[in-house]
Order: structure tokens, then sequence, then C-alpha cells
């Protein structure tokens, strides 16, 4: 695994699950399913409790969205927004894990970008999609 030496973004994404989709069986997916060293995002928020849990180290480079892999963390909310709205639980630690993120890396939310904006996906869902640019409008 290659260590991440900066940080100029912060991605955020869905997991295409259910919301109670742990982490151990999304780094399953990766590790088992597609042959990663490891889980691709950096955090994962679960999207019924809000509660954040680490995924791979933050020193290294994350396996989530190509474009961006080398100098950006990755956040995933667990849950199928593009069908479902997100819980004010969840919303509120992402903001909340972005806030920390950004100062620690002096970035801003200008920063903060989605997966669909770096590759051709719908991650992390229209409804999440639409949060994040109306945040980021007022931001």
């Amino acid at each position: 695994m290659k260590t991440r030496r900066k940080t100029t973004k912060i991605v955020v994404h869905h997991s295409a699950s259910p919301k109670s989709t742990s982490v151990d069986t999304i780094r399953e997916w990766h590790v088992d399913d597609r042959g990663w060293s490891d889980i691709g995002y950096h955090f994962i928020i679960n999207g019924a409790t809000g509660k954040i849990e680490k995924g791979r180290d933050i020193h290294r480079q994350g396996a989530h969205c190509p474009k961006w892999n080398s100098h950006s963390v990755g956040i995933c909310i667990t849950g199928n927004y593009e069908n479902d709205h997100v819980d004010k639980v969840a919303w509120e630690a992402l903001l909340s894990l972005v806030d920390f993120l950004s100062i620690t890396y002096g970035l801003t939310w200008l920063d903060v970008q989605t997966h669909r904006e770096g590759g051709k996906t719908a991650c992390p869902g229209k409804n999440l999609q639409m949060m994040l640019d109306n945040y980021r409008q007022r931001a």
C-alpha cells in the first residue's frame, strides 16, 4: 500500500447497500471480492446510527476514486442514497468528520467532492449528492 503524501480532497461515497452494512462486510467486498490489500475508504459512517469507524490507515493511499486516490481521504456512508434519504445522525456525523479533516489538512468545503464528480458513477446517490451540493453552496 502506498503512503498518501498529501491531502487536497475529501471524497464522499455511499455503500449502495443497506444502512446496516458493517465495516467488516465492506472490507470483505474489497479484500476478498476485489483482491485489494484493505478496505478502500479511510472512514465509514453507519447510515443508521451515525457511528464513525476507521477503515484504511489514514496515512495510506485510498482505493475509492482512481482520479483522486493519491491525494484524498475517502469517506463512505452506508446506505443507498440513490433511493433512500440520509438520516440526520449520519449527516451530522459527516459534517463533523469533514470539519475535523478540514482542520487537520487545511481544507475547506470547496475541497469536498463526491465520487461522481471524480468518475463515471451514480455514487453517492442523488439524495446525498443534493444535500452536499446545497451545503457547499452555503459553506
